[in-house]
C-alpha cells in the first residue's frame, strides 16, 4: 500500500509503505515530511520529495503501471515550468530527493511545454486503461491553452527522457486529440471510461 502526503505548494512527499514484514508497527499518527528530505536525514527508505519545480507541485492521479515493469507509477504536475512529470516505481528503493533533471527514461520521463499556468485547474493528467490493447496501461494528459488532450502509449521499451508537445504527438508515441482553435480555454478533464462499447479494449 502506498499513501501520498503533500504540504503546501513547494513539495510533494511519497510516503512508502513497506510490506509488513519489513515495517516495525503502523504509522505514526503525526509524520513531519521535513523528515523525508536529505537535508534532514531522510534516506528515501520511508518516502521522498520531488524537487526541481520554483513552485506549486500537484498530484496528477494514478498513472498505473505505464512501463510494465509490475510496479505502479506516479505522475505530477509542474505548474511553474509547465510540465508533467512521472517517476517509475520500484522496488530498489528512492532517494531522498526526486529532481526532475535526474528522470532519464530509466526512472520516468518529463513532459514539457503543458500550458498549464494558472488553469491546471481545468486540466487533469490520469492513467486511462489500455485505451491501444497492446497490455500495458496508458498516460492521458491534459492541455488547457491548446485545447488539446495527449496520448501516451505504455510501454515496456525505454521512454525518452522529455516528451516535448510543442510537436503533436504522434504514433508510436501516442496521440493528440483537439478541438481546434476557438476563443478561451478548454476545461480538459480526463477520466478511464472503461470498456463503453464492449470489445474488450479500454475507451477514453
Amino acid at each position: 500500500m502506498r499513501r501520498l502526503l503533500t504540504r503546501s505548494c513547494s513539495l510533494v512527499a511519497l510516503l512508502l509503505v513497506l510490506p509488513t514484514s519489513l515495517l516495525a508497527g503502523p504509522f505514526d499518527a503525526l509524520v513531519d515530511l521535513d523528515l523525508l528530505q536529505a537535508s534532514q536525514g531522510g534516506d528515501g527508505t520511508e518516502g521522498f520529495q520531488i524537487t526541481g519545480c520554483s513552485y506549486q507541485i500537484t498530484f496528477g492521479g494514478g498513472a498505473g503501471d505505464i512501463n510494465n515493469d509490475s510496479f505502479d507509477d506516479l505522475v505530477f504536475h509542474c505548474r511553474s515550468e509547465n510540465m508533467v512529470g512521472v517517476v517509475f516505481g520500484s522496488d530498489t528503493g528512492f532517494p531522498a530527493d526526486v529532481d526532475l533533471g535526474t528522470l532519464d527514461g530509466s526512472n520516468g520521463f518529463v513532459i514539457s511545454d503543458i500550458s498549464l499556468g494558472f488553469y491546471d485547474r481545468n486540466t487533469s493528467t490520469s492513467g486511462v486503461g489500455d485505451i491501444n490493447d497492446d497490455g500495458i496501461p496508458d498516460l492521458a494528459v491534459g492541455d488547457p491553452l491548446r485545447r488539446s488532450v495527449y496520448i501516451i502509449f505504455g510501454s515496456d521499451t525505454p521512454f525518452p527522457a522529455l516528451i516535448d508537445v510543442t510537436t503533436p504527438v504522434s504514433a508510436p508515441t501516442g496521440f493528440t486529440i483537439t478541438e481546434g482553435t476557438g476563443a478561451g480555454i478548454m476545461p480538459t478533464r480526463v477520466i478511464p471510461a472503461g470498456d463503453l462499447n464492449n470489445d474488450g479494449i479500454d475507451d477514453l
